[in-house]
């Protein structure tokens, strides 16, 4: 379990970092604040004044004060140090909230693959930390699902817990 969980984090990551998707998928935009740096299409960046752990830490701690099941936090940098390589910080908390993610799921079953949400905290080469997770309207239209209350509540979820991760 460990292993697929792992193993779905890098691919989130490595999805986060491919190109831009062709335009004929793209979803309305959101509105972004100043600190926010949607560079890749449905990925929503922020940026933090604290380290990897440190912002990761605050994440996890308001996440855990929301009553939110934490599933897993994975290390990527440390995970590549056990395999002999070097890698910048990288961090992703997945977590979430079945009587949130239920109701997408039973709406549209594809929505597995992008729930429970995933968080990610990393350090980019010019040492700045960004915390970066899907924005939850572009998972809805991935996937066929409407703007809902759901996905509202999870985009007001990721933003505020968001801001206070990330904030000095």
């Amino acid at each position: 379990m460990k292993v697929l969980l792992v193993t779905s984090a890098l691919g989130l990551f490595l999805a986060a970092c491919a190109p831009a998707s062709a335009p004929d998928t793209k979803p309305a935009p959101s509105k972004q604040s100043s600190q926010m740096n949607p560079s890749v299409d449905g990925l929503v960046k922020v940026k933090s004044v604290h380290s990897v752990r440190e912002t990761m830490n605050r994440l996890e701690d308001r996440v855990r004060a929301k009553g939110l099941t934490v599933f897993d936090r994975i290390d990527h940098r440390a995970n590549a140090f056990s395999a002999g390589l070097d890698m910048k910080e990288a961090q992703v908390l997945i977590f979430g909230n079945p009587k949130i993610g239920t109701p997408l799921m039973k709406q549209a079953p594809t929505m597995a693959i992008d729930l429970p949400i995933r968080v990610l905290v990393y350090q980019d080469g010019q040492g700045q930390v960004w915390l970066a997770y899907n924005d939850p309207s572009w998972l809805g239209h991935r996937h066929g699902v409407s703007e809902s209350t759901p996905l509202q509540k999870m985009s007001g979820a990721l933003a505020a817990l968001s801001a206070k991760a990330t904030a000095p």
